[in-house]
């Protein structure tokens, strides 16, 4: 049964796509190029005959579903997903910060987990909708800031301890520490 299989004009055919691939592809690309001159110059007697027509359809149509509504579903959509994959989210905003600043980026989405409390500072996660910046919201940090988004350089905290680690250096940590303990 496989030899007819083998000598069959389909095998013929795939074995000589195989051994000639450029010229094969030169050719599908001329025949692309034909079909679709051709479509294109079907579609532009096709709208000249039915101008009228097809004009009528797209008023109606944009009048039942207006642009507003359609931006603000998607307004919507993008909200409720910002707090379904909060971690995809904010890996490609890592993603995009390490892209500007060339910063080495190794880390996946599976490797950002959220968790219920923020290290740091011992406050619950908050995912909300179209709140990035509250306190309890969670941000990706890098422990070390002079690396980049490694598996061992990232963590996920609150958006306030990100936010305190970002605007205090160490000395500035260990003074306020020296006289909060003071008094």
């Amino acid at each position: 049964m496989s030899e007819l299989l083998e000598d069959s004009p389909y095998a013929r055919q795939k074995a000589w796509r195989e051994a000639n691939r450029d010229e094969f592809n030169t050719r599908r690309r001329a025949q692309y190029a034909r079909r679709k001159e051709k479509s294109n110059a079907y579609s532009r007697e096709y709208y000249a005959k039915n101008r009228d027509r097809l004009r009528a359809k797209m008023k109606e149509w944009a009048a039942l579903k207006p642009v507003d509504d359609m931006r603000k579903a998607k307004r919507e959509w993008v909200a409720q997903d910002r707090v379904r994959n909060r971690a995809k989210h904010l890996w490609y905003g890592a993603k995009r910060r390490a892209q500007a600043r060339g910063l080495d980026f190794t880390i996946q989405i599976s490797d950002i987990q959220i968790p219920e409390f923020c290290p740091v500072l011992g406050i619950p996660i908050v995912i909300v909708s179209g709140v990035a910046t509250q306190d309890g919201a969670p941000s990706l940090d890098r422990i070390d800031n002079s690396l980049g988004y490694t598996v061992e350089n990232v963590r996920v905290i609150s958006y306030r301890a990100n936010a305190i680690k970002r605007d205090m250096t160490r000395f500035e940590c260990e003074l306020l520490l020296r006289n909060w303990n003071s008094k």
